[in-house]
């Protein structure tokens, strides 16, 4: 697939790549082949590179517990290791796994490391292409106490540009990580040191306030902050899953409140808001038109009240004003109407009512 040529093989000082010796240049960065530097016969004070032979696992007494399940039926925990992670540490782990391969009936710890997507899915007992970074303690060991998480893309180079892509990829990797936590796997997270927090990768490690005039760590681990040189909400998501995954070890319990990011929660807030001025608004209607109600009936109280003041006033007959000097040049006038008494009203049903919703106005 990469690479190619016959004769002797060895790593890329710049991507860790293996490629053969008498490639002109590494096939997956371009980077000089150093033996074809200079002289065309470079080559030939070549020394082919050979693996040390793998040191005997030993089973240490202090350990062996490991083999068993976990006590109570607990579940893992991620635990985050500034120290290096070195392949005596993982030695001592793997001696344990040869004791009990069976996650469901053992405990020993779990090594997780950036993992690249070519040597991700190579052959079962394949030699490994990459041997960069932690790749080169814990990539032996990765179908068994080691597990790699999908931070570097060498050859679907598109997931560097679709979180969605990526998201999915970590997801998966994740789904297989909670099976260790839920079987009482310990899960072992390179974190960053002093040197990585204030050396050439600092700034994937740290978050700016809103002022922009301090700073605030909020990566804790070590998976893609390196070469991989992913975006910095591709990390922030690796460690949002560590952080669901640490819930649940802690709870001892899959079932825990997922924390938003900060769009949800503004979304969140945003649709509580509109509910309650929602609520509010409806209120306001109820009680403007209740009020208008009391208006209505105080109103025809008070008409009532008119009638009854009016009815219990006699009216007096207007009088005719009698012909004072008549103009003989003018017809004579005609005598105004005379006014009828008003009728009085039939008030008793509207009093009944308006009585009755005042009633009930008071009760309300």
């Amino acid at each position: 697939m990469f690479g190619g040529g016959g004769g002797q093989q060895f790593a890329c000082e710049a991507c860790t790549y293996k490629y053969s010796t008498n490639a002109m240049r590494c096939p997956m960065c371009q980077t000089p082949n150093p033996f074809k530097v200079g002289s065309s016969s470079s080559a030939a004070y070549f020394q082919p590179q050979r693996a040390p032979p793998k040191p005997k696992p030993v089973v240490k007494e202090s350990l062996r517990y490991q083999s068993k399940p976990r006590k109570n039926n607990e579940f893992g925990k991620i635990v985050y290791q500034t120290d290096r992670i070195n392949k005596q540490q993982v030695l001592d782990s793997y001696a344990i796994y040869l004791l009990n391969k069976d996650i469901k009936t053992s405990c020993w710890p779990l090594y997780v490391f950036g993992e690249n997507d070519i040597d991700k899915v190579r052959p079962k007992g394949g030699e490994r292409d990459m041997i960069g970074g932690l790749a080169g303690v814990l990539g032996d060991y990765d179908t068994s106490v080691s597990f790699g998480v999908t931070t570097t893309f060498y050859k679907n180079k598109y997931v560097n540009k679709d979180f969605n892509a990526f998201k999915k990829i970590i997801d998966d990797d994740f789904e297989k990580l909670l099976e260790y936590i839920k079987n009482g796997h310990d899960i072992i997270v390179p974190s960053p040191n002093m040197q990585d927090l204030y050396g050439q990768y600092e700034k994937n490690y740290w978050k700016k306030g809103p002022n922009d005039d301090e700073k605030k760590q909020v990566i804790f681990h070590n998976l893609g902050t390196g070469l991989a040189m992913i975006p910095f909400n591709y990390i922030e998501y690796i460690q949002s899953k560590l952080d669901t995954l640490k819930q649940i070890g802690e709870k001892n319990s899959v079932n825990i409140d997922v924390p938003k990011n900060d769009k949800d929660n503004d979304k969140s807030q945003d649709d509580k808001k509109s509910a309650d001025d929602d609520k509010n608004k409806k209120e306001d209607n109820e009680n403007d038109k209740e009020q208008g109600q009391e208006k209505d009936v105080q109103d025809m109280l008070n008409m009532d009240d008119k009638n009854k003041k009016d009815e219990q006033q006699p009216q007096q007959p207007m009088q005719q004003p009698g012909p004072q000097n008549p103009d003989p040049n003018q017809g004579a006038q005609k005598p105004l109407p005379v006014q009828q008494p008003a009728q009085p009203m039939n008030i008793d049903g509207d009093e009944e009512l308006a009585r009755a919703l005042a009633a009930s106005m008071e009760q309300k």
